[in-house]
């Protein structure tokens, strides 16, 4: 899907190289890099709930400008959000657990970042085409990834893990530009799944591509982040097998069998020599803990189910539920490392079943679309889709916390559903 094929040609003026320059600026800190590298030192002279200076100016300019040019040089843009009832929700639902959040005005702050990087993914559907927006995304990761480098090695008492804030203490495990392991690990799979995908036809662009894989690679493994490692790896295999859904119908029944045999013999191993596996991992049977942090929040959203603790009000201060699940695990540990299981504490099972309605959706789609070629386009949504539900068993990067992620989610979401719909689309706008 093109933005020119949503925009009217005749009035649309086409993206310049200082617009997409502003873009890829807006997602490097969308990602919160840099920014986290201050929470080392910054993090305990804040009171828990109260935004860090840095990010509030750095974020709210970047959506206002995106809001303004979006409405200037395209047509139909919120017409287009209006037809994603999913997102309307999503923002509504937020925006009102102001009205029963412990702490609403710190909601409503993370509520409107909520929105506008909801918006920001509108604009980056309406100005940019899918080759662009690919583009775009690899120039922003490949930033991130050259300055982890950099960071790192010039500069290890910000690069490299010593002591954390929170308590988790990874001593020699890279962070990069972040302000954790784990963030440096999620990034680093993005990059190199972004790269992998990417088309290129010179041959310095060729070099350029394997060269940012390679360095994906070796950042992930730096990071010693094991649930990066393995979901990475488990993604790369998954893309062969993605690509054989365009082929006849008896190599995709081959493929089909295949996978459940390996699927089927690896589950076994695992099951057999779990302990084992764990340690390789660098986890123990407990996840490093998680066990306990999740039963312990799962306990929390019982005592408000439907809406939960309002959209970032439950793992602030004083006498939040996030402070009695630390006190249980005995863990100062800033969210449930669970994408949705933290959908639920923050907006309750309504929030929850909304989200799932519309990814779902989003992946159906994304599935279907694995059958229109074998190209790199028309796998990339459906191995996005993959790529988060996986990342998001063990950490936060989902509705809450997304950032890039959540604006590459919405892009994807509205370009499959007006790929889908062009012509009742056509019609409204």
């Amino acid at each position: 899907m093109t933005a020119a094929m949503i925009n009217n040609d005749d009035t649309d003026i086409r993206p310049g190289n200082l617009e997409k320059g502003f873009a890829v600026t807006a997602m490097l800190f969308s990602t919160s890099a840099i920014t986290r590298l201050y929470e080392s030192e910054a993090q305990l002279n804040f009171e828990a709930g109260q935004a860090h200076p840095l990010l509030v100016i750095t974020s709210y300019p970047f959506y206002l400008i995106a809001i303004y040019l979006m409405i200037r040089n395209t047509s139909g843009a919120f017409v287009l959000l209006w037809k994603e009832k999913f997102f309307i929700s999503l923002i509504t639902l937020s925006l009102l657990s102001a009205l029963w959040s412990q702490f609403p005005l710190v909601t409503l702050r993370e509520s409107i970042e909520f929105t506008g990087l909801t918006l920001f993914g509108l604009y980056m559907v309406m100005r940019f085409t899918s080759e662009e927006q690919h583009k775009l995304m690899a120039i922003t990761l490949g930033i991130i990834a050259i300055f982890s480098v950099i960071t790192a090695v010039l500069l290890p008492k910000y690069g490299i893990m010593q002591w954390h804030p929170y308590g988790e203490n990874h001593p020699g495990a890279w962070r990069g530009v972040f302000g954790h392991k784990n963030s440096l690990g999620l990034y680093s799979n993005f990059c190199l799944i972004v790269f992998l995908l990417l088309n290129v036809r010179e041959l310095k662009h060729r070099i350029i591509k394997w060269g940012i894989i390679m360095l994906s690679f070796c950042l992930s493994i730096l990071s010693k982040s094991g649930g990066a490692t393995l979901i990475m790896l488990i993604v790369i295999c998954l893309i062969p097998f993605y690509k054989t859904f365009h082929n006849h119908i008896y190599i995709r029944i081959i493929s089909y069998c295949s996978a459940i045999i390996v699927i089927s013999v690896v589950s076994t191993l695992l099951l057999l020599k779990l302990d084992s596996f764990l340690n390789l991992m660098g986890k123990d049977a407990t996840l490093t803990g998680r066990d306990c942090l999740w039963k312990g929040t799962l306990g929390m959203l019982e005592r408000r189910p439907l809406l939960g603790y309002g959209y970032g009000g439950f793992w602030l201060g004083g006498d939040s539920g996030g402070n009695v699940v630390r006190d249980l695990c005995k863990w100062a540990i800033p969210h449930s490392h669970n994408g949705f299981l933290e959908i639920g504490i923050n907006l309750g099972l309504v929030g929850f079943f909304i989200f799932f309605f519309g990814y779902f959706r989003t992946a159906r789609l994304a599935f279907r679309n694995l059958y229109l070629s074998a190209s790199n386009k028309s796998i990339w949504p459906f191995v996005f889709v993959t790529l988060l539900f996986l990342d998001n068993i063990t950490e936060n990067n989902l509705v809450f916390g997304g950032g890039l992620l959540w604006i590459v989610f919405v892009s994807i979401t509205i370009s499959l559903y007006y790929t889908n719909n062009r012509q009742s689309v056509r019609r409204t706008l």
